[in-house]
């Protein structure tokens, strides 16, 4: 891979960084553990928090993929506007999604 593209040893998250006129950008695209996987999902989720984490806080972040979460249609603030699915209850897996950082 090249020096900007890194695998962490799990085969569901990658990253990106590019540099831009005005800094940063790391791209994180993931493929999440489908919807009752407990434990492969919080493991996804630490894992994914952890890379984060190690951003330069001056980068911008772009999380694109599949989450295999559904989030509702109930607004949260900075996450998710009103414009999901329209059957309403969020997934157990949406609680990992819409506390990340």
């Amino acid at each position: 891979m090249g020096k900007n593209i890194k695998s962490y040893g799990y085969d569901r998250i990658i990253t990106a960084n590019i540099k831009l006129e005005r800094g940063d950008a790391t791209i994180i695209a993931v493929y999440a553990p489908e919807e009752g996987k407990t434990d492969e999902s919080s493991e996804f989720y630490e894992q994914l928090q952890r890379i984060i984490n190690k951003i330069n806080v001056t980068d911008q972040i772009i999380l694109i993929g599949d989450f295999n979460a559904r989030v509702g249609n109930t607004s949260i603030k900075d996450v998710i506007g009103t414009f999901a699915t329209r059957t309403g209850k969020p997934t157990e897996t949406s609680a990992h999604l819409t506390n990340q950082r």
